[in-house]
């Protein structure tokens, strides 16, 4: 008799209330995971673009022609390279002549 009269346990409310908060925490979880997928998957993008990049500029296949000048101290200097790689990502140089120009 003494256990159903016995005021301890959990009531309604209080399941309500746990429940409400797994729920939460589950979405949060949801969420998070979601966003790391999607950093994830930038990161990769990125990475493979920096790869194919620099692949092209260690191969040095298919040189553009192009002319760097220097300027130092009031003194120019043009020379004549040829540059690998495209002008939004890597680019490796070399000097075609070394010619100095005023």
């Amino acid at each position: 008799m003494k256990l159903i009269h016995s005021k301890k346990g959990e009531t309604l409310l209080e399941t309500l209330v746990a429940i409400l908060i797994l729920t939460v925490s589950a979405m949060l979880l949801a969420e998070v995971t979601a966003s790391s997928t999607r950093i994830n998957l930038n990161a990769e993008k990125v990475d493979k673009k920096y790869r194919n990049d620099l692949e092209k500029v260690e191969k040095r296949e298919t040189p553009t022609i192009g002319v760097v000048t220097i300027q130092s101290g009031g003194t120019s200097y043009t020379y004549d390279v040829n540059y690998y790689g495209d002008r939004s990502g890597f680019t490796s140089y070399v000097a075609v002549t070394k010619e100095g120009g005023a």
